[in-house]
């Protein structure tokens, strides 16, 4: 089956931009969103409701353009103007706007021009067939899977899955100072994708265990702050991950989600092997109330399966919300903003792009 891939590739910089869901242009490092004090109802509304992910592009450089300037979505594809100021212009004619809400979407076709204040974008659509699209989905899903002697077969059951089943470039680290030096190296990662890592050992209260060692979750949530992408930290640990899923909430950006399963997993049907989950369908049941299966079978490679889009380099989150069975999610609570603001927060599984 073909696959239509939308790109925007900046004049200036001659960046590219992947326009995969739902993308906004704006000023701010967040998306703004208008209250009484603006005078003006809010642009970003009509946005916002009724979507699961939503991207952004920060042109911080340029005073033409608006803290909610444009949208552009891969649909269509289309460009929208959010009664930005100074108007988005397609191919040099400004798109119609209309106040307070999102403006008509104009269709958009290979090689047109976007123009966002002073800044122009050309429109890159490509149609490729599967084999393509996946080998380029896989270049931007990346994992790091540590664990110690004590844990590794539970490490090496993880890395299988996430490479295998979800398609991830997956490094395999032993101990504390491994799993740092890796860490710091994926801070270099130039990519908007998904990145996995997942720590399987022990944990007593905030502290993470490897090798008979203890080590802070905190200094890990700092550094992984710094690595790109849409992050989750997966924490495959014997005891209770309470204390470290407080410290996250104190500590995390909403572009890192904490997914944990606490207590011991006993499964009516053992895993097949590595590369499938043990009962999605009983996930389903868990998501829906059904009592009689609410939470049996969850395993975190359950979560991690949820979460990873099959055909998108984005995490679905929706079915969090009536999710009632034995994983816990949390989602960094820390804004780059004030209470004004929108997060680029894994609740839109968003990621954000800066000019």
């Amino acid at each position: 089956m073909p696959h239509d891939l939308v790109t925007l590739r900046h004049v200036g910089s001659q960046r590219l931009v992947p326009i995969v869901v739902p993308t906004v242009f704006g000023r701010n490092d967040v998306y703004y969103r208008y209250g009484e004090q603006d005078e003006r109802a809010d642009r970003l509304q009509g946005v916002v409701e009724g979507l699961a992910q939503l991207n952004y592009i920060q042109i911080s450089s340029d005073s033409k353009v608006s803290r909610t300037h444009g949208l552009i979505t891969p649909d269509v594809p289309g460009c929208s103007d959010l009664n930005s100021t100074n108007g988005t212009y397609l191919n040099g004619e400004p798109i119609e706007t209309t106040y307070g809400q999102v403006g008509p979407l104009r269709e958009v076709a290979h090689g047109d021009t976007i123009g966002v204040g002073s800044q122009e974008f050309v429109v890159l659509c490509e149609r490729v067939d599967d084999d393509t699209y996946t080998r380029r989905l896989r270049a931007k899903r990346w994992a790091l899977v540590a664990g110690d002697a004590a844990h590794g077969e539970r490490a090496s059951r993880v890395a299988q899955f996430l490479r295998e089943r979800k398609g991830c470039r997956t490094a395999c680290v032993l101990g504390w100072s491994e799993l740092l030096s890796a860490l710091y190296q994926a801070q270099a990662l130039d990519h908007d994708g998904v990145f996995v890592l997942a720590v399987c050992g022990e944990v007593r209260g905030p502290q993470l265990v490897l090798e008979g060692e203890e080590h802070p979750i905190g200094q890990l949530l700092q550094i992984l702050a710094n690595v790109p992408g849409r992050k989750v930290l997966a924490l495959d640990v014997d005891g209770d991950p309470s204390a470290c899923e407080r410290r996250f909430r104190e500590i995390a950006y909403a572009d890192t989600l904490l997914l944990t399963c606490p207590g011991d997993v006993e499964l009516d049907e053992p895993l097949v092997g590595s590369l499938r989950t043990s009962m999605l369908d009983s996930m389903a049941h868990s998501v829906s109330g059904d009592p009689a299966l609410r939470g049996r079978y969850d395993v975190l490679v359950d979560g991690l399966d949820a979460l990873i889009s099959p055909d998108r380099n984005t995490l679905q989150v929706g079915w969090l919300d009536g999710y009632e069975g034995r994983l816990h999610a949390e989602f960094g609570p820390r804004e780059q903003g004030d209470g004004s603001a929108i997060s680029h927060s894994l609740r839109f599984g968003s990621t954000f792009f800066r000019f």
